[in-house]
C-alpha cells in the first residue's frame, strides 16, 4: 500500500501543480497523503521525514537562492532586464512573445 500511496501522492502533486496550484502548499499535502497510505503514524512521518528533508534542502540551496535573488535585483535596478528584453524582441519579433516570460505550464498546455 505504501508504493501506491507514493504514486498517488506524486500524481496528485504533478496534476495539481500543472493546474496552477502552489507547490508550497502541494508538497506538504502530498507528503501527508503518502504517509497516510503507508499505515504508519502520520505525525512521525511528518516531523522526522518530510520536515527534516525540507529543512536540509533549504539549508543546502540557500546560498543559490540568495545569490539568484541578488542577481535578479541587480539586473532589475541596473535596467539590463529591459535592454535584454528589447534585444530579444527585436531579434525574435513580437510573434514569439507568448513563450517568453511565462512558465513551462503555458508552453505544455497550448
Amino acid at each position: 500500500m505504501g508504493l501506491a500511496g507514493i504514486l498517488v501522492a506524486l500524481g496528485l502533486l504533478i496534476w495539481l501543480s500543472f493546474r496552477g496550484w502552489s507547490i508550497l502548499l502541494l508538497a506538504p499535502a502530498a507528503a501527508l497523503v503518502a504517509a497516510g497510505a503507508s499505515g504508519e503514524p502520520l505525525l512521525a512521518h511528518w516531523t522526522q521525514t518530510f520536515m527534516g528533508g525540507a529543512a536540509q534542502f533549504v539549508a543546502q540551496f540557500f546560498p543559490l537562492f540568495l545569490l539568484g535573488a541578488l542577481f535578479g535585483k541587480l539586473m532589475e535596478d541596473s535596467g539590463s532586464v529591459e535592454v535584454i528584453a528589447r534585444f530579444m524582441t527585436k531579434k525574435l519579433g513580437t510573434g514569439r512573445r507568448r513563450g517568453l516570460g511565462r512558465g513551462n505550464r503555458d508552453l505544455w498546455w497550448r
